[in-house]
């Protein structure tokens, strides 16, 4: 398997790759565009890479900003502490506090796992946020059944993680293949190169830590825009999730799909990025 760093070299020139020190954690991240920060979060197994159809749609509007989560990608030295939800979000944090002037604000986004950070994130620092884009949820109220009973085998799922599955599991599972394009295929063939059996280890430490998460309780005049973004065929999170989340959040808007699995901002990236830029009003 190609070392994490092999993938670095593919990532388009306009996009450039920096470090930072973000708390405890050592984070790489993407970088491309200016004006108003778009932070963007990888779920599970993945890594900034995701969202490159992203930077190139937005870095024109927007400073397109998207880490390596911590235990994930490059982003692999955390502190003493094993990489998990909390983990995660002290270092966005304290990253969020290094990388944004005080008194701006900046438009959250977040897939997957990362969306929980995202939400997390929301009572943290609400004034921070401008809006908050959520895509795919694993919200504790539809994955805990499933993450519970994962939890016996999951000491032994790094076993089975390697460049096969990993290639397999991102183009049939996390997307419909008969939707694979030559630019999909792309970004897969280079975000796959950055991925190793290590991620699998950070993905138990998540999952873990998940395990008695609960959502924030938002005040009724909770007023940040929030868009929850689902596939109208995700395979790994029900599309129930999307209403019941949105029952919870106030000034909360839902948007399906369709013919998209877990991943839309890739597998349906032109309906993904439009619906994106409406809600962001860019």
């Amino acid at each position: 398997m190609p070392s994490r760093r092999d993938g670095q070299h593919a990532m388009n020139s306009t996009i450039e790759r920096h470090e930072i020190n973000a708390g405890n954690a050592n984070l790489y991240y993407l970088k491309a565009g200016s004006g108003p920060v778009l932070l963007m979060m990888h779920g599970l197994m993945a890594n900034a890479v995701d969202f490159k159809m992203q930077f190139e749609e937005f870095s024109s509007r927007r400073l397109c900003i998207a880490p390596d989560l911590p235990g994930f990608g490059m982003s692999r030295e955390h502190g003493s502490e094993e990489p998990g939800l909390y983990v995660a979000a002290d270092a966005m944090e304290a990253f969020i506090s290094e990388l944004v002037p005080e008194g701006e604000k900046l438009d959250l986004l977040g897939h997957s796992f990362g969306s929980v950070v995202a939400l997390e994130l929301t009572s943290r620092i609400p004034e921070k946020l401008r809006s908050v884009t959520i895509v795919g949820a694993p919200t504790d109220m539809t994955a805990k059944p499933l993450q519970r009973a994962l939890m016996p085998f999951l000491p032994t799922f790094s076993i089975l993680v390697n460049k096969i599955t990993i290639d397999f599991y991102s183009r049939n599972v996390n997307i419909d293949r008969r939707n694979l394009t030559p630019e999909i295929d792309s970004l897969l063939e280079e975000r796959n190169s950055i991925v190793s059996p290590e991620d699998a280890d950070s993905m138990m430490s998540y999952i873990k830590s998940f395990k008695d998460w609960v959502l924030p309780e938002y005040p009724s005049d909770y007023d940040i825009p929030t868009l929850i973004v689902h596939g109208a065929v995700d395979n790994v999170v029900s599309m129930n999730a999307a209403e019941k989340l949105a029952s919870k959040i106030p000034n909360s808007t839902v948007k399906i799909i369709g013919n998209a699995r877990h991943s839309p901002m890739y597998e349906q990236s032109e309906e993904f990025n439009r619906i994106l830029g409406e809600f962001l009003r860019i």
